[in-house]
């Protein structure tokens, strides 16, 4: 953690279903800046760019459309149960996706800029995974009871519940996070109820200072 910094770097991450994007949309709402790790995979996997070639030259031709744009879902077919060809994607995408995170975390934190009065925010569903805690000085953690998480990521992607448990199952468990976050923010109610959560722990938390933990 640096602790030289002014207000700090909150991490924010949480499972299928959990409500993390609901938490950075509000954040974003509230004028807080969020850099968001799922969109700048999509950005670094654009026609022309270095990680796209080092995919296709890893994965074959046949995971781009006739267009050369990334076919997710044939990348998807391609890496699916195996571990090794999953090692390589994250150790391809977790580079490049972090080297776009330290340019955004450069502008308010180099060349002399001035100290910023408020924490910034950094949205990734892998934080822990990729090891992007590292680049934080707080983590919370949005969590949910399964069967809401389950309810609420079928009616999101439309997908069955073997399908999203599926998916739960190749993530880190919540028990792990939990020992790793320095927030855990339960979200088993209403949004409104998610929003006041978040009003109290922002009026909490350090104004000026390093962050380094939990309100």
């Amino acid at each position: 953690m640096n602790s030289s910094r002014s207000a700090g770097i909150i991490g924010i991450t949480g499972g299928i279903g959990s409500g993390k994007t609901v938490v950075t949309d509000y954040l974003q709402s509230l004028g807080y800046a969020v850099c968001d790790a799922d969109l700048l995979a999509r950005e670094i996997v654009r026609p022309g760019t270095p990680a796209l070639k080092e995919l296709v030259e890893a994965f074959g031709r046949d995971i781009l459309t006739d267009d050369g744009v990334l076919n997710r879902a044939a990348l998807s077919s391609r890496v699916f149960g195996d571990s090794n060809h999953i090692a390589t994607l994250n150790r391809i995408t977790h580079n490049y996706i972090g080297q776009a995170i330290d340019g955004w975390l450069a502008e308010g934190f180099g060349g002399g800029a001035e100290a910023i009065p408020r924490p910034r925010f950094l949205s990734a569903p892998l934080l822990f995974e990729s090891g992007m805690d590292a680049r934080c000085d707080l983590v919370w953690l949005v969590t949910a009871r399964d069967d809401l998480r389950i309810a609420r990521a079928a009616v999101r992607d439309g997908s069955d519940e073997a399908d999203i448990r599926i998916r739960m199952s190749h993530q880190m468990p919540e028990s792990e996070k939990r020992k790793r976050a320095g927030l855990v923010i339960e979200n088993d109610g209403s949004i409104q109820a998610l929003y006041r959560k978040i009003d109290r722990i922002l009026q909490s938390a350090p104004k000026a200072a390093p962050i380094g933990k939990a309100p």
